[in-house]
């Protein structure tokens, strides 16, 4: 099962449940990763619901 941890000085999520989409996954030949766009979200309880995104060698535009 693909996971996400999340570690910030500010952000400590109450929970592991949350959910992170995969737009782009490109290895090589050799099985690394050259390319990489996925945005997630981690809900915080009460809190705000935590957000980002992770690009690697991707075209695929941030999340506005």
């Amino acid at each position: 099962m693909p996971t996400l941890d999340i570690v910030s000085g500010q952000v400590r999520p109450s929970s592991v449940r949350g959910e992170f989409v995969i737009h782009e996954m490109v290895v090589d030949s050799a099985g690394r990763l050259t390319q990489l766009a996925l945005d997630f979200t981690a809900p915080q309880g009460t809190g705000p619901t935590a957000t980002g995104a992770v690009r690697i060698n991707s075209r695929v535009p941030l999340p506005q």
